[in-house]
């Protein structure tokens, strides 16, 4: 029997010219349990080991000594975390050590990692990844091609039936290393966890890799299974919220209305991620009811003719009006913008930061426009030579009106100073002083954060 480890590597140190942009941050504070790794364990009949170098933090040479008593090693994560993983592979194939490298990274990018990795899987690996464990030493039977010293599969692999899956084996990690609050939406409640239901999104924004990496596919487990799963999570993990990391959690309205009725009877609260044009007042009130607290929305612009450009197929009379209603509803909402786009000026820029503000959310996030392929907006900003700052193939645009610095500085002016501000008084004061101060001396956080606006 052959012995395996997966690793989910340690995020990469980013060059100085990306400090000002802090939705990039590496910070491991933030980090989430690696779900999509855990059901790939979950789902093989191998005994296989994990590493989640974000939370361990071996040093480089440590982690590798670890690796060499395996006959194969996998690699998860996103293009953050490639740095790490490409070194270690490189060592451990001189070693003679089977290397394969799986996730959204591989998936939408293997061309920039040839010869890097023995195997480069692109798509789910639930299924696959045990024929690939069966068949190391004849890939072309099923269906993998070489180029090189790499093999990978042409077409991306999907999953027929989400419901034949094993929940991920959280038992692999310790749940308490990862974050399990949600203070913006459920600040009363502890632990909550994140949940998968669906995968993969049908619509095909300008900015967004999530088309290509899930073929426009759109899939989704049964109200069943996941009101099971939750079940599970209570019973072992004593899981009081649930949170739905997924692109959109709302394009079903039948099967959110069925998850509504069962939900409910769990006394659990919850919170996902949607869009604007897939809920609407019956639903958002429906959903209140069942417990959920919080919809992270993503907005992008209030402007209809980015909104257009964009390809997000909504417009801003939408936006209000649906954050209005889950307002109404006691939902509260969370939306994202981005600053930047290739074709933004600075007024544009100041134009989307001000109406923003004028929208009923509880929490605001600006993104700093950053490309990673592969998008519509990615080539555009190579095509326009927009491409100033470039690190791993994770790009810090300038746009057709402004230079890179020029955007950088100003949305330190409008975002990074305060959250730069923010985690020094963190550091200094410590959380516990910090929550203390939060629910103490509400009035004085308001008027803290009126001064830096």
């Amino acid at each position: 029997m052959k012995k395996i480890c997966i690793v989910y590597p340690k995020s990469m140190t980013l060059p100085s010219y990306f400090s000002s942009a802090t939705n990039i941050s590496t910070d491991a504070e933030e980090t989430l349990p690696p779900l999509g790794i855990l059901y790939i364990i979950s789902n093989s009949k191998y005994n296989i080991d994990f590493i989640d170098n974000r939370i361990k933090q071996y040093k480089f040479d440590q982690l590798l000594d670890i690796l060499t008593v395996y006959d194969v090693v996998g690699f998860g994560g996103t293009i953050f975390e490639i740095k790490e993983a490409r070194k270690l592979s490189y060592e451990l194939m001189k070693k003679g050590i089977v290397t394969i490298y799986g996730g959204p990274n591989a998936t939408a990018n293997w061309n920039l990692y040839v010869n890097c990795f023995n195997i480069i899987f692109r798509g789910e690996g639930e299924v696959a990844f045990d024929q690939i464990i069966e068949n190391i030493n004849s890939l072309e039977k099923i269906g993998l091609h070489q180029i090189e010293r790499t093999y990978f599969n042409e077409e991306i692999y999907r999953n027929k039936n989400l419901n034949s899956l094993a929940f991920p084996d959280r038992s692999k990690i310790n749940l308490d290393d990862y974050k399990r609050t949600e203070k913006s939406y459920l600040k009363e409640v502890f632990p909550v966890d994140t949940v998968v239901s669906s995968r993969g999104c049908p619509f095909n924004c300008y900015f967004c890799s999530s088309n290509l990496i899930w073929s426009k596919k759109y899939s989704y487990r049964s109200v069943d299974s996941v009101i099971s799963e939750i079940k599970f999570m209570i019973k072992n993990y004593a899981t009081r919220g649930v949170y739905f990391r997924e692109d959109n959690f709302t394009i079903n309205r039948n099967r959110v209305v069925e998850f509504c009725k069962k939900v409910q009877k769990l006394n659990i609260k919850w919170l996902c991620e949607s869009r604007v044009d897939t809920i609407d007042e019956d639903l958002i009130k429906i959903m209140s009811k069942s417990g959920c607290k919080g919809i992270w929305f993503g907005i992008e612009s209030t402007d209809n003719k980015v909104l257009k450009k964009i390809g997000k197929g909504i417009t801003n009379e939408q936006i209000k009006s649906t954050i209005d209603l889950c307002e109404d509803n006691n939902i509260r909402t969370g939306g994202g913008f981005m600053l930047g786009f290739p074709f933004d000026d600075k007024e544009s820029i100041l134009r989307n930061y001000r109406e923003s503000k004028k929208l009923n959310l509880s929490v605001r996030f600006y993104n700093r426009v950053w490309a990673i392929p592969i998008s519509k907006m990615y080539y555009d900003i190579i095509d326009k030579n927009l491409d100033y700052y470039c690190f791993e193939n994770i790009i810090l645009p300038s746009t057709e009106y402004m230079t890179a610095d020029e955007v950088n500085r100003l949305y330190f002016k409008l975002i990074s100073k305060k959250f730069i501000l923010d985690k020094k008084i963190a550091l200094i004061l410590g959380k516990r002083r910090i929550e203390f101060i939060r629910n103490k001396f509400p009035k004085t956080v308001n008027i803290y954060r009126k001064l830096l606006s």
